[in-house]
């Protein structure tokens, strides 16, 4: 096992801001302060050279800890993020804090706050893998009104990939997936809890539990607590056949520890199985301790300082390069003002080879070559590894000017100052300075007018103050500036010309002043280096954007509630755009940000008539849920598009063009609600889901040339045709409660499923020649009292399902249909004949409400058959092999039907057959279990069960319940397999015999009236007897209680009840009977009838 040493990119060092101490007392210990947080975690393999892939999350949590630690802590995320840097507001009573990526918000966990045992507890949900790493760390000593403060993350959680390797002989195969379809392995003996402890700021885990993982796929879980821990892997073949191998794994699985799996499957011969070869691990580690924390290259100094005179000199020395030799890029225009040369090496950058090479231990000279008395020169030379990997060192000029920066504080606040040689001086109201503070600052201050003064001041924070004066002067080198939570009455803000270089800007002030002027113009033209901006400035109207903006990476405008227009055209670096409600803003500009990636525009924008947006190359998202005044959306030149999403329910707008042409491949376009829109363009786009919702205007769509595979259109109460003739790219189409919906024409087109719903007025729907439609569904509110064409089917030979309801077509022809597996037909009342006949692959038959003449012989595939409310008069089943299951209910027009032998039919219903005289099952079916209900001109004569050696269950309700035909009689005698029946309400049924019904256990005979006679002889399995309320007189009764099996053996009584008998009119004959079937065979009479047999009938 190896482990490989990681270095850390400079890019994500931690960075430690000094700051001074302050007396308890001058600080307000409730208040939040801002905290900014510099954190780390691992970036290089120096062993590998290359990179781990791992990257700063994306959401950190803060737990703020006091002194005492008692309660549980709610954990903070982070105000915002930029790369390695966090703010955090902070509790003033904090003492120490844990960093973490578990929070409130993580996935994959259920998290807790034990305390005071522990911060926070989580356990992984389901034992599955974990989305994230967990990552740690602490601030162990924290003090109120501390700025800044550098945070080492380290790892609880573990990296896993498997690798499959299948070998066929002496042959390594290339891709597994020639072999098998899935690929599936699982770890056990994994933690599945990790807590991180308040008293050790250690981690502790717990738990036992299996992850499952897919092949070659990278993640996260936490460590294993065994040393080999068991690992299964299940394959499937391309074949159907799955088989599973077990081993351990030759390593444990810890924390912090990247682990490659390899499985190797070998095949010595064809027709011999796989046999698992070897498990092998490979392990590194992601990082080492925070002391062996270093970068690639080193400087002696990253920053080199010149005064303004010509011939000025320094030296910096290359103190490490890892991976040996080094380069240097110099601009030209760096070479206008400094020289360069590598002392050890003797070589120069010149304008033909602007590049100096060295190796580790090269001394570099930089000088200047002239005076500089204009502006701050500042130039920035990149040191770079072989691999890519960039370290800056950044140079200055002074232009012989001493900077400075005035304000005036109406109340204590915070203020973050750090350069060269600087002093910070108050200011009293005669003019008079006094220096206070030397060098860098990070401190709480009294209300008062200071000036800050130096050689170069590069970063500046003020924050928590009532600022009133804010002034700059020839810094040339403030680079990071931030104003955050003030107030105050300033109408001006000159940063053009005094502020160049600045790179990160952020100024949340509010104007107290409601009656005079406020700052309503903010001009940040000149700032040409400017990557990152958050403005929160209520009051302001107008924001001038750099000229040069081509840095420009994000942008952020919070409650920009008088802000009229925003123009960030030509950023092609913007990646990042946020703007909250903006009531006032009238046109935005955003034309060829090429880097940007979303555009989000929700809640107010009222006055919003401009919003141009072409050219956005890279743009992936947009969305939009505000008022919108614009009368058109041009997405022309946004090839990345892959969401678009416009809400505008209940929204003024006045959207009546959306242009998505030349578009490339779009994955989701959703319009809901734009009352006003009439036109959509897609020419040349590709859509795969196209939803459309409530567009009142929209009259007519012609998409047969659009790219589009999916699309669903809704609630368009004035759309009246729908064109995608010859569209060969529609997979899906989806029409619901379109009322005015006429026309829809799909012929020719390469349409998979069509849905037509709830549009009343369709007179075509043209799906001929549809050769790829295998779904049709149509389903209209009621019966369309016009003519209608449709279905249309010829040509659509690959129809596999199909759902109608309420159509009123007379005949339906499906016998071309071969592939057809599921039929639905609802209501289709004038229906009459319906051909399905040979359909072999036909599945699932639904029939209600119509079809008078239904011919399903030879559908060999359909299971059940379940026919309901029809107007069937005739139904052929001949060759239907494969049924199992036949009802038919409410058929009132059905007058005889007959079963042919299906020698899988297990069961069949039939219930509410008002014209049913005649019903039949041919010889030599399997019918289990037969159920007959409100039958009433069914003439037991004209019945033929013949099922004497299959018939279990049987269960007859109103049947025959006329005099016509005579008395009636039912012969079930020697029905072996019989074991449950039950005969109720058949008033004119007189005898019954079920002799020899060897396995019959339960009988009721109920509420026959006129039953009489009853052959129960060789039931020698009856436990159950129920004659309530029929007609047997007292020679019957004798008759039964003699011919009653001998259940004396049985572990419980038999019973049978005589209630309602109204013939049995000699009780005390019956007497000897009954007390002789009670004592010989255990047989007792019950007062009352019988609770229902519970049979097996389908539902």
């Amino acid at each position: 096992m190896k482990t490989n040493i990681i270095l850390y990119s400079a890019a994500l060092l931690a960075v430690l801001l000094p700051f001074s101490c302050v007396d308890r007392n001058e600080l307000k210990p409730s208040a939040p302060q801002t905290l900014e947080i510099h954190a780390s975690i691992p970036g290089f393999d120096i062993e590998t050279k290359s990179t781990d892939g791992s990257e700063l999350p994306e959401n950190l949590y803060a737990y703020p800890l006091g002194a005492e630690f008692s309660e549980g802590v709610t954990p903070l995320r982070q105000n915002s993020s930029d790369g390695s840097t966090y703010l955090f507001n902070i509790p003033g009573e904090t003492r120490r804090i844990l960093f973490s990526t578990i929070g409130d918000g993580t996935s994959s966990y259920g998290v807790t706050y034990p305390a005071p045992a522990s911060v926070f507890r989580a356990d992984v949900l389901d034992g599955q893998p974990i989305g994230t790493d967990v990552l740690t760390g602490w601030l162990n000593e924290y003090t109120s009104g501390q700025a800044s403060a550098g945070v080492t993350l380290t790892r609880a959680s573990a990296r896993v990939m498997v690798e499959l390797i299948t070998v066929l002989g002496q042959d390594t195969l290339p891709d597994y997936s020639t072999r098998f379809s899935d690929v599936s392995v699982s770890i056990s003996d994994i933690y599945t809890s990790v807590e991180v402890s308040a008293d050790t700021a250690g981690t502790v885990y717990s738990g036992s539990g299996q992850i499952t993982l897919p092949a070659n796929t990278p993640v996260h879980t936490l460590p294993a607590h065994s040393d080999n821990p068991p690992i299964t892997l299940t394959v499937t073949t391309t074949g159907g056949e799955t088989m599973t191998y077990s081993g351990v794994l030759p390593a444990r699985i810890n924390r912090n520890g990247s682990y490659s799996i390899t499985l190797t499957l070998t095949q010595d011969n064809v027709g011999v199985g796989f046999t698992l070869e070897d498990i092998s691990v490979s392990e590194q580690e992601f990082d080492l301790e925070e002391q062996s924390i270093f970068d690639l290259i080193s400087l002696s100094s990253n920053t080199v300082l010149f005064g303004n005179q010509a011939g000025e000199a320094d030296t910096v020395t290359v103190t490490e390069s890892l991976l040996g030799t080094w380069t240097a890029s110099i601009p030209a225009e760096a070479l206008g003002y400094f020289s360069f040369e590598n002392l050890t090496n003797e070589t120069s950058a010149t304008t033909e080879s602007p590049v100096l090479t060295g190796e580790e231990g090269d001394e570099i000279r930089i000088a200047t070559l002239q005076s500089n008395s204009t502006t701050t020169v500042n130039e920035e030379i990149l040191f770079s590894t072989s691999y890519g990997h960039t370290y800056p060192l950044t140079i200055y000029q002074s232009n012989g000017m001493q900077q400075s920066i005035t304000y005036y504080a109406g109340d204590y606040h915070y203020l973050g100052v750090s350069g060269i040689n600087l002093q910070l001086m108050s200011i009293d109201n005669s003019g008079n300075t006094e220096v206070i503070q030397t060098g860098d600052t990070y401190n709480n201050y009294n209300s008062g007018r200071y000036q800050i003064v130096g050689d170069f001041i590069t970063n500046l924070r003020i924050g928590d103050a009532e600022l009133n004066e804010l002034s700059f002067s020839n810094c040339g080198t403030l680079s990071d500036l931030v104003i955050y939570n003030c107030t105050g009455t300033l109408t001006d803000l000159y940063l053009d010309g005094n502020t160049p270089v600045v790179e990160n800007l952020s100024i949340d002030y509010e104007n107290s002043n409601t009656q005079g002027n406020t700052l309503t113009y903010l001009s940040l033209a000149g700032l040409s280096e400017l990557k990152k901006t958050t403005l929160t400035i209520p009051s302001l109207q107008n924001i001038e954007f750099p000229t040069d903006r081509q840095k420009l990476e994000e942008v952020s405008v919070i409650k920009p509630d008088n802000l009229t227009e925003l123009n960030l055209s030509g950023s092609t670096a913007l990646k990042s755009l946020d703007l909250s409600s903006a009531p006032s803003l009238w046109k935005l500009d955003l034309t060829n940000c090429s880097s940007l990636k979303e555009l989000s525009l929700h809640n107010n924008y009222n006055n919003l008539v401009d919003l141009l947006f072409t050219g956005c190359s890279s743009l992936e998202t947009f969305s939009l849920n505000a008022s919108f005044m614009e009368d058109q959306l041009d997405f022309t030149g946004c090839t990345s598009l892959n969401e678009v999403y416009i809400y505008l329910s209940g929204i003024t707008n006045y959207l009546q063009k959306i242009n998505l042409s030349n578009c490339g491949h779009i994955g989701d376009v959703s319009i809901y609600y734009a009352e006003q829109l009439n036109e959509i363009q897609s020419d040349g786009t590709q859509i795969d889901r196209l939803n459309l919702l409530g567009l009142p205007a929209l009259s007519s769509l012609n998409l047969s040339t659009a790219g589009v595979l999916d699309f669903s259109v809704r609630e368009c109460s004035n759309l009246t045709d729908i064109i995608l003739t010859g569209s060969t790219s529609l997979r899906k189409i989806h029409s619901s409660n379109n009322s005015k919906l006429v026309n829809v024409d799909l012929s020719s087109s390469s349409v998979d499923s069509v849905i037509v719903e709830n549009c009343a007025n369709l007179a075509s729907l043209n799906t001929s020649n549809c050769a790829g439609m295998t779904h049709l569904t149509i389903n209209m509110p009621s019966m369309p009292s016009s003519v209608v064409d449709y279905p249309r089917l010829d040509g659509c030979q690959n129809l596999r399902s199909m759902y109608l309801n309420n159509l009123p077509a007379q005949s339906l022809d499906l016998t071309a249909q071969t592939l057809l597996d599921s039929l639905d037909i609802l209501r289709c009342s004038n229906l009459k004949g319906l051909n399905c006949s040979g359909l072999t692959n036909l599945k699932h038959f639904n029939l209600v409400g119509g079809g008078s003449d239904v011919n399903l012989s030879g559908c060999t595939s359909i299971k059940e058959l379940d026919l309901k409310g029809s107007y069937l008069n005739t139904l052929q089943t001949d060759d239907m092999t494969g049924l199992e299951f036949l009802r038919i209910q409410n058929a009132s027009s059905i007058a005889s039907l007959s079963i042919p032998v299906l020698p899988n039919l297990q069961e069949i219903q039939l219930s509410s057959l008002g014209s049913l005289s005649s019903f039949s099952i041919a010889e030599g079916n399997a019918v289990k279990r037969l159920r007959l209900y409100d039958l009433q001109n069914l003439n037991y004569n004209n019945l033929a069960i013949n099922s004497s050696s299959s018939l279990e269950q049987l269960y007859i309700n109103n049947m025959a319940g006329s005099t016509e035909f005579g008395e009636y009689a039912l012969d079930l005698s020697g029905y072996s397999a019989l074991k449950l029946v039950n005969i109720e309400s058949c008033e004119y049924l007189k005898d019954v015999s079920f002799s020899s019904c060897s396995s019959i256990s339960k009988l009721h005979t109920k509420y026959c009236v006129y039953l009489t006679d009853i052959n129960i002889g060789e039931c020698s399995s009856l436990t159950e007897l129920d004659l309530t309320s029929t007609g047997i007189g007292t020679d019957m009764a004798i008759y039964v209680l003699e011919a009653l099996p001998d259940n004396s053996a049985l572990p419980s009584s038999s019973i049978y009840c005589f209630n309602g008998t109204t013939a049995i009119n000699n009780q005390d004959v019956l007497e000897d009977y009954i007390s002789k079937a009670m004592y010989e065979k255990k047989w007792f009479m019950n007062q009352t009838s019988l609770g229902a047999i519970e049979f097996d009938f389908r539902d």
